[in-house]
């Protein structure tokens, strides 16, 4: 109810006027999940709400965001026990799902592979609903998601247990003393009659003191005299209002409110009573804004997160760019932050954290700043006008000042702790993007971490130039097998008498815009795109298919000569490779045997679940030799490599390349062969590359030697005739 002088009109009556829009509790939850889909470790924004139907054992999706047309329709009505939401509801534990396994009872043709978050939307031990969000593929279960969520899932609940306090609630209900809502009566004249115990509760005034006054008493003066004419013209016309009005309570706190009004009029249709139901919205309020701080600010630091960062740096873009300005983004990670965490504990990372946010805000002079990882940070340093290099002047001069600001210590737990910001910087372009602003900042901080901690890197033409050069090879490296792109080379093995005892298969590509580009370069991308497992598979068919060749022609056999070929860790996700390889073999009448895989020491060392070391067993078992590349570079245990089915280690170049010098790298030379020798292996020494290392490596003794002492990588046929210059008997 609300102030006013002036009597209304009598209204024709209403039907239903006491009912509240049954699609309100939609559109809260609809908006709430929205919210929540945009938290950034949950990337894939797709989600929906269920409510509960405790006496049908089912659940009917009441909003969702993103769902397929078949989700859909399939998931409009889920029984209990039935797929994820189901079994979640019969439960009432939470589950989270890597990816769409045997529970996922609802499927549909072409349906894509995801994993999900579902929990329970509870009030106290009633259930009310499920709340489901869906994740990559492979997402890893954290404490703090579950955390968050759990959050939203609670807030759902006091959304839903205010809207279904209010839904289908008619007149006759406005009057029952207990009810859950604040309940006003008001006679013809707007003298207030009878108030409930909600009204007393949330207002402040007891019965008592507001019979007989009018509702003006609780105006909060927020709203205009317009506000309060608008409202009583619709009660007049329609005999109801309702909307979202602020009131002030007894004790002066102005709250906001959901008001309805009614106009109740008898059979002549004259208005004998007026009734004012109201939710206080003060709670639902919190909870927004809780939502809003969890979806757009990290909670340790205060600081916003990335995806208000995002949101506050496409605004910040486009000011500029109609003022003809730019601005600049620096990426900045705190150096040896995961040490000090693991040594000092999580509690005192946390606080280290928390100085580094505050430091970083304080000397930033009103930047943006975010948090977007455990240990990075974003600034957003203001727009700057004037050409290039006076502008490229004065960013480096301020991001050189927040660097400065962690050349102090740190005191943590009574210990003094140094730690510093290794910086990546980029200024805006015309037509820039959030997201290409701060992939070419990102990119400058990796170079910058790569030259030394604590230093600066701005993204210029250099990098410009490199980034491009690794965009292309990224586009076009998945082309570079059915485009027949790619071309072997052969590089010798010899032992202790220089005779050859076989070769390393080394891949090349060569590609029509780039030229050729060597494997250092191309592997990485290749495995983080995936299309290693295609490049593999050609190598070794190529590789053995040589063999045969070779054999055919009499210059190797099948026990003087092994063809040692390099296998990526991501050949060995999954089952089948032992198999397919040893088809491949039997193809062209190979023996596995001849046959030496190459897997380097850091991919045994970051094997997960032992996946890698069950297929390398299979590989052995088909009677494939097994040689650990990069020897001494991957920190493994003594334990690991005595329980794999390896036949030699290799050793890597970086080492044999320094140990003409004596002193360290020769003790660790040394160390490696006595160690590999203590395991009943062979050695094999690569990068030889003058006569000084090969005879150091004798008298350690190494067994087998590859470098360009002997010869570089060669083509097919520089490689064939090498074999007939220097047969294998």
């Amino acid at each position: 109810m609300t102030p006013s002088d002036n009597p209304p009109a009598t209204p024709a009556p209403q039907s239903d006027s006491g009912k509240v829009c049954a699609s309100d509790l939609q559109s809260l939850l609809t908006g709430i999940l929205r919210t929540i889909v945009r938290l950034p470790w949950l990337h894939t924004e797709a989600g929906g709400v269920f409510l509960a139907d405790g006496e049908r054992r089912c659940l009917n999706l009441v909003a969702h965001v993103n769902f397929a047309p078949q989700i859909q329709g399939s998931c409009s009505q889920v029984a209990y026990g039935h797929c994820l939401c189901g079994r979640v509801a019969e439960s009432g534990q939470m589950l989270h799902v890597t990816c769409v396994d045997h529970r996922h009872d609802i499927r549909y043709p072409d349906m894509e592979d995801h994993g999900h978050y579902v929990l329970p939307v509870e009030d106290g031990e009633e259930l009310l609903g499920v709340l489901v969000l869906y994740v990559e593929v492979g997402h890893v279960r954290e404490q703090e998601e579950v955390d968050a969520l759990r959050d939203f899932a609670a807030v759902m609940a006091t959304v839903i247990r205010v809207v279904n306090a209010r839904l289908d609630k008619q007149v006759a209900d406005l009057v029952i003393a207990h009810s859950a809502h604040g309940v006003l009566v008001a006679d013809r004249d707007r003298r207030i009659l009878w108030v409930n115990r909600a009204f007393e509760k949330a207002t402040g005034y007891r019965l008592e003191e507001v019979r007989g006054q009018t509702p003006k008493l609780l105006a909060s003066g927020r709203h205009d005299a317009a506000f309060y004419r608008r409202m009583w013209q619709q009660i007049r016309e329609t005999g109801q209002w309702q909307g979202e009005i602020w009131n002030r309570r007894k004790n002066g706190e102005i709250y906001p409110e959901w008001l309805n009004i009614i106009a109740l009029r008898n059979g002549q249709g004259e208005v004998e009573r007026y009734a004012g139901m109201f939710i206080d919205l003060t709670e639902i309020r919190r909870a927004e804004a809780h939502i809003h701080r969890l979806a757009y600010f990290d909670q340790l630091t205060g600081l916003p997160n990335r995806t208000r960062f995002v949101e506050k740096l496409a605004e910040m873009l486009a000011d500029v760019k109609d003022a003809g300005q730019c601005l600049a983004v620096l990426v900045l990670d705190l150096d040896h932050f995961h040490p000090v965490n693991e040594a000092l504990g999580r509690e005192a990372g946390d606080a280290l954290l928390r100085e580094a946010g505050r430091r970083l805000d304080s000397v930033a002079n009103g930047a943006l700043v975010a948090r977007v990882e455990p240990d990075q940070f974003l600034v957003a340093l203001p727009e700057r006008a004037g050409d290039e290099a006076a502008l490229l002047c004065q960013v480096r001069q301020q991001a050189e000042r927040i660097l400065a600001a962690f050349e102090s210590g740190f005191e943590l737990s009574g210990q003094a702790l140094n730690l510093g910001m290794t910086a990546g910087l980029a200024c805006s372009q015309p037509d820039d993007t959030p997201d290409r602003l701060l992939t070419r900042a990102g990119r400058a901080l990796r170079e910058a971490k790569q030259t030394a901690k604590g230093s600066l890197r701005i993204f210029d033409t250099e990098l410009a130039r490199q980034a491009e050069y690794e965009r292309h090879i990224v586009l076009h490296i998945e082309q570079a097998v059915p485009r027949n792109e790619l071309f072997l080379r052969f590089q010798p093995q010899v032992d202790q008498g220089g005779r050859i005892v076989g070769a390393e298969t080394l891949v090349r590509w060569s590609c029509p815009d780039l030229g050729i580009i060597p494997p250092d370069v191309f592997i990485q991308h290749a495995e983080e795109s995936g299309a290693i497992v295609a490049i593999g598979r050609w190598v070794f068919e190529q590789a053995v298919r040589h063999f045969e060749q070779w054999r055919r022609h009499g210059l190797v056999g099948h026990d003087d000569f092994v063809l040692a070929i390099n296998l990526s860790p991501a050949q060995l996700v999954g089952d089948g490779i032992a198999e397919r390889f040893r088809t491949w073999c039997e193809r062209y009448a190979v023996p596995c045997s001849v046959i030496e895989l190459e897997v380097t020491e850091s991919a045994m060392v970051h094997g997960r679940d032992g996946q890698m070391q069950k297929q390398l067993v299979d590989l052995a078992s088909c009677g494939f030799r097994l040689a650990i590349d990069d020897f001494g570079t991957g920190h493994s245990s003594l334990s690991r490599l005595h329980a794999l089915p390896i036949d030699s280690f290799k050793l890597d170049r970086s080492f044999v390349q320094d140990i003409e010098t004596g002193g360290r790298p020769l003790a660790i030379v040394k160390s490696l062969i006595a160690m590999a020798h203590e395991l009943g292996h062979a050695v094999i020494a690569e990068g030889i590359e003058n006569d000084r290392q090969l005879a150091i490596l004798r008298n350690l003794g190494c067994e087998y030697y590859q470098g360009y002492w002997f010869s570089p990588p060669l083509d097919e046929a520089a490689f064939t005739a090498y074999l007939r210059e220097h047969p294998p008997t």
